[in-house]
């Protein structure tokens, strides 16, 4: 099995058929049934097969088996509702290329009707089916045990799964209950649930010892069930599977929680919002080991998933005054730690563990109180994640920064454009940080150092999301390969060069000192106007002014009147390749433009995307009158 893949479209369109009609996600169980699903029996099953194929060449089988017996309440049920993202959400975050996702069920072979109950291992919407034909028999045995053993079984001896067999790598087995398994598999159990012959009784942990050899194994025990926190069945589990047990303090993260167990032991895990990808292509271009060369301040706040999650709850809760997010929890952790500073988790907690788990714990406590369940995974995840962070990447202290300018050349490189400023952008559609010239020159400022302030800007003008864009033409077909419409960030725009904003930007930044101009090959193949004022209600102006510092009330009116505004432009400036044909021989002064612009010299001009394409003042070593060495830069975006 394990042929086809996964439609979020599909799943979307059964679920709003169901709705529609008032149909059951859970047909099989809710029409009576009171026996295992003919395609869930295990009787006479000689495998279920996860198999690589054309168009899954390298199968990764994950299985997820829960607990429907009567202690887990309401939980199979809601977990029925949540695994079918369970795929979509692998392929999503790139946690694996081909997952083949099998569910099961598992009750008490003493007693139950259905004790066992297994699907096929699927790569697409079939699952869903599966797990709307697991019988909710709800029984049990009442002992504090149920034939967790019988399921372990099974997965040990009646799969076949090519990751393990031609790759050597384990397959991923969930485990989700609330109580012990019985001590021993007993063969009569096997002949009548699973038929074949098993001689003698096995016991627990030589069992354990042969599907752990297949799988790599994890027990979750989950909120809502009745032995939620048990003491005695965590220490059961642990004893058997050592750190792979797993207390799921939230249903609604219960995806998340397999997804990112998945992406850990697959090395794929990214909650750095993209390191491991960007060494990854720094890598395939020829640049390696860009690990090696990074370092992270001791000292620098910690992005968690819980921010991440609570950041796109009150994104979404905004609805169509939605403010553009990237959906990476960078402004909530901002928010987080000016409300609690003592208590936000820094990049040194990484390598304490317990006390990053207590952070985590008061950290997802609070937001859950504020915002209700909003997912993120398991604190116990996290914290292995930000750990395995911690060993890969150096932590390094405040004097790490003067040690680095006594080496050699540096580049302070903004984060975003300053009209995203947190106190100067157009709020409310604008960031959490001070994206000025100003964070830098104060670290220079501490090493006793100063640096050139940089512009940087393209030769047309940018924004992704909503908020005040006074040129923006949608008539402008610019090829963008790397930016395009986002969930949280809203729609990529473009438009023309803005004199007004930019010299805002100039200006509440401290005047820059130099500019690099990029994209001028897109200048010289679109007709672009220069914008020298604004109009709006009979106001005419080619200056923005600075309100007070600090006063976001000033600003959110300097919004509202950008948003009714509307571009004074002056004659085009030409385009087009001059007839040379060489780097640079473009005709139309652009960089003389931005030069009257933003009133420094352009010392770097960009004509396209390679080191080939870029022309600059590599024999000058200090802008002329300025006094300031170019082996100190601040770089920051003039724009979005």
């Amino acid at each position: 099995m394990g042929s086809g893949r996964w439609s979020t479209d599909v799943y979307d369109a059964a679920a709003r058929f169901r709705a529609a009609t008032g149909a059951s996600a859970f047909a099989y169980s809710d029409g009576g049934a009171t026996r295992v699903h003919p395609a869930l029996d295990p009787f006479g099953v000689t495998v279920r097969e996860s198999r690589d194929s054309a168009e899954h060449p390298r199968s990764l089988a994950v299985a997820v088996l829960f607990d429907v017996t009567g202690s887990m309440g309401g939980v199979p049920r809601a977990l029925q509702a949540k695994l079918p993202q369970l795929l979509g959400l692998l392929l999503r975050k790139g946690y694996a290329a081909d997952p083949q996702v099998m569910f099961g069920a598992i009750g008490d072979a003493t007693c139950d009707r259905a004790p066992l109950q297994v699907g096929q291992f699927e790569s697409d919407n079939r699952m869903d089916d599966d797990l709307g034909r697991i019988l909710l028999e709800g029984g049990g045995g009442g002992q504090k045990t149920e034939s967790y053993e019988l399921a372990l079984f099974f997965m040990a001896r009646h799969t076949a799964i090519d990751c393990y067999a031609k790759r050597g790598r384990r397959g991923y087995l969930f485990v989700i209950g609330d109580e012990m398994a019985y001590p021993q598999v007993k063969p009569a159990e096997v002949r009548d649930m699973i038929g074949g012959g098993l001689q003698a009784s096995l016991p627990l942990p030589a069992l354990i010892n042969e599907v752990t050899a297949k799988w790599d194994t994890y027990y979750v025990l989950p909120a809502g069930a009745s032995y939620a926190g048990d003491r005695q069945v965590l220490g059961f589990w642990r004893d058997l599977l050592g750190q792979n047990v797993i207390q799921l303090n939230d249903l609604d993260a219960v995806c998340e929680t397999i997804a990112l167990t998945v992406g850990l032991g697959e090395d794929a895990v990214n909650l750095d919002g993209g390191l491991a990808a960007e060494a990854g292509h720094l890598a395939s271009a020829g640049v390696p080991g860009a690990l090696d060369r990074l370092t992270v301040d001791r000292d620098a706040l910690l992005v968690t998933p819980y921010h991440q999650a609570a950041n796109r709850a009150r994104e979404t809760a905004r609805g169509r005054d939605r403010h553009g997010s990237c959906g990476m929890g960078i402004g909530e952790t901002a928010r987080y730690a000016l409300a609690w500073p003592g208590d936000a988790p820094r990049v040194a907690d990484c390598a304490a563990p317990r006390m990053l788990a207590r952070s985590l714990g008061r950290l997802r406590d609070r937001l859950y109180d504020e915002l209700g369940p909003s997912g993120g995974p398991a604190v116990d995840l996290v914290c292995d994640a930000y750990r395995a962070f911690a060993d890969r990447v150096p932590l390094v202290d405040g004097g790490y920064l003067r040690r680095l300018l006594n080496a050699g050349p540096a580049v302070f490189e903004g984060a975003q454009g300053v009209l995203l400023d947190e106190w100067r952008g157009f709020h409310p559609y604008t960031t959490w940080s001070t994206t000025t010239f100003a964070n830098a020159e104060t670290l220079l400022a501490e090493a006793g150092e100063t640096a050139v302030r940089l512009g940087v800007v393209r030769s047309y003008l940018t924004r992704h999301g909503p908020g005040p864009f006074v040129t923006e033409d949608p008539t402008l077909e610019i090829p963008e390969p790397h930016n395009g419409t986002g969930t949280w960030q809203g729609a990529f725009r473009t438009g023309h060069p803005d004199a007004v904003a930019l010299r805002y930007a100039a200006e509440v930044a401290g005047g820059v000192d130099g500019v690099a101009l990029t994209h001028l090959d897109v200048a010289a193949r679109h007709q672009l106007r220069l914008c020298r004022a604004y109009q709006a209600d009979g106001w005419l102006t080619s200056r923005i002014e600075p309100g007070p510092e600090h006063d976001l009330s000033w600003q959110e009116r300097l919004t509202d009147r950008l948003l009714r505004s509307r571009p004074v432009y002056s004659d085009p400036v030409g385009g087009g390749r001059a007839g040379g044909g060489r780097v640079g021989d473009w005709v139309g002064d652009w960089p003389g433009v931005f030069e009257d612009v933003l009133g420094a010299p352009v010392v770097l001009r960009s004509y396209g995307p390679t080191a080939a394409a870029k022309l600059g003042q590599q024999s000058v070593t200090a802008l002329p009158g300025r006094g300031r060495s170019m082996s100190r830069l601040m770089a920051s975006a003039m724009a979005w």
